[in-house]
């Protein structure tokens, strides 16, 4: 599989990772921020396989977006797509409050409602434009 990934600007301001597959021209995308989800695939059967030829495009609104790190380098992210709960933001603090392999220094749990991205828990991750502006500085990409 070949694919191209970057990084684009989000509705709310965040950094939405796309993921392009040269081969079968699938896409998704997910904001990491707001939980915004695209998808755009191809129909497969219960293996995998291509059936049809034809695609299907998948759009969901975002209402938020958990991240948890974990002390061993890996990491889970979730985004929402319909309001968070309280039962979804006590599952969380007992989570981060339990497990002991949590990070919670590099860990969030983000509300995005009335295009508006709150914290319940943890900082706000780096905004695009922010990320941009220090990957220009860093020379790493030539936009």
């Amino acid at each position: 599989m070949s694919s191209v990934q970057d990084i684009e600007k989000c509705k709310c301001g965040g950094k939405a990772y796309v993921d392009f597959d040269l081969r079968t021209s699938e896409e998704d995308k997910f904001c990491s921020h707001c939980g915004y989800t695209f998808e755009h695939l191809l129909n497969r059967d219960e293996h995998g396989n291509p059936t049809d030829g034809n695609y299907q495009t998948t759009i969901q609104d975002g209402y938020g977006s958990l991240f948890i790190s974990y002390i061993t380098d890996d990491f889970r992210i979730r985004c929402f797509h319909e309001p968070i709960s309280g039962e979804i933001v006590e599952k969380f603090f007992n989570e981060i409050n339990h497990n002991p392999l949590i990070d919670k220094k590099n860990s969030y749990l983000l509300r995005y409602e009335n295009n508006q991205l709150t914290s319940i828990f943890g900082e706000i991750p780096e905004m695009y434009d922010a990320f941009r502006k220090r990957m220009e500085a860093m020379e790493a990409f030539p936009w």
